[in-house]
């Protein structure tokens, strides 16, 4: 079995899996992926390629910014599908499993095979707050063909140490809360259109 360990990173909503939510924060559940019993092939697909892990936590609003999916953590796994002899990759399946640790009390990992392109995403209930406890635990996801088969898993690892949503770096990824991003996107934004007149007079001196 391949092992995939990543860090810690931050995105912005969209996601599914879904436990209950408020209506005001609408998110569509997974698609079970359908095999077709008569079809003749008893070969497995390859194994998937792991090329990013996202995660983002539960914020308290920081710096003012906040919205009804505040409270919810979000898990993307992205990924580049394999080969088949007979199943085109956009058109596979994939099974998940739980094979160490212990997911957030409303994560919900699907007992079948889902549908998926190029990424696979769950959603949890982690609390309106920017202290978050630390979680770890990792999953097994392997490619299902159309006839059924299953392909060797991949181990991906997840974990974030929790704390509050300070910015962070490593050579594949930035952590923030993505509300805290955003406000801080928008000042630098602003702050260089202020100081864009000053340059101009200044240079009309020269």
């Amino acid at each position: 079995m391949r092992k995939i360990g990543v860090g810690f990173v931050a995105l912005a909503i969209a996601a599914f899996g879904a436990p209950r939510l408020s209506a005001a924060c609408s998110i569509a559940g997974p698609q079970a992926y359908e095999t077709d019993p008569d079809l003749v092939d008893d070969i497995a697909p390859g194994v998937i390629t792991v090329t990013q892990l996202r995660i983002t936590r539960g914020t308290g609003g920081s710096l003012g910014s906040s919205n009804s999916c505040d409270d919810l953590g979000f898990v993307y796994i992205y990924f580049d599908a394999p080969a088949d002899n007979t199943t085109e990759p956009e058109d596979m399946g994939y099974k998940i499993k739980l094979i160490d640790g212990q997911v957030p009390d409303s994560l919900n990992i699907p007992d079948v095979a889902i549908s998926a392109s190029g990424w696979i995403g769950f959603v949890w209930v982690d609390g309106r707050t920017d202290d978050q406890e630390a979680i770890s635990f990792t999953l097994a996801v392997s490619a299902v063909d159309r006839a059924g088969n299953v392909g060797p898993p991949v181990s991906v690892v997840i974990s974030d140490p929790g704390g509050g949503g300070v910015f962070c770096q490593s050579a594949r990824s930035i952590r923030a809360s993505w509300p805290t991003w955003l406000v801080m996107l928008a000042a630098l934004f602003f702050a260089a259109r202020r100081r864009a007149p000053t340059r101009r007079r200044t240079e009309g001196h020269l």
